[in-house]
């Protein structure tokens, strides 16, 4: 069992769509109380860098909001293949598309997010060493 599928269907809920932006301010305002209080006064540019990287990460939770809401990618895109109410059975070409799909998925939903996270929180953070 991957670690995708163990929380698979576990985190169903959802956030307000502004949620992200009040994040933002806390996590700025959380930044400037940390560098007065340690005297380590960076650029201004640098704060401002890594605040664009919380607020590009923040914005990439919030287009994921339906996977999210949905559980994971994989009951999202268990709940697309649902028409009318009722699962339809696939032929073999479909089912080969729908693995596909299921990959695409995969990629644009939890591999893509997270490289975009951990490349901006460096590319943010770069500018405090």
């Amino acid at each position: 069992m991957s670690v995708f599928e163990y929380f698979e269907g576990k985190g169903k809920w959802a956030f307000r769509p502004w949620t992200g932006l009040g994040l933002w301010v806390g996590s700025v305002v959380l930044l400037q109380i940390v560098c007065g209080l340690s005297g380590f006064a960076p650029p201004l540019s640098s704060k401002l860098a890594l605040a664009g990287a919380v607020m590009a990460c923040l914005g990439v939770f919030t287009i994921a909001r339906p996977v999210i809401r949905a559980g994971g990618y994989k009951s999202w895109l268990k709940k697309t293949s649902i028409v009318g109410g009722a699962s339809y059975e696939l032929t073999p070409e479909e089912l080969e598309e729908s693995e596909q799909v299921e990959k695409d998925a995969l990629a644009v939903n939890i591999v893509g997010p997270a490289l975009a996270i951990v490349g901006t929180i460096m590319n943010g953070a770069s500018g405090f060493f």
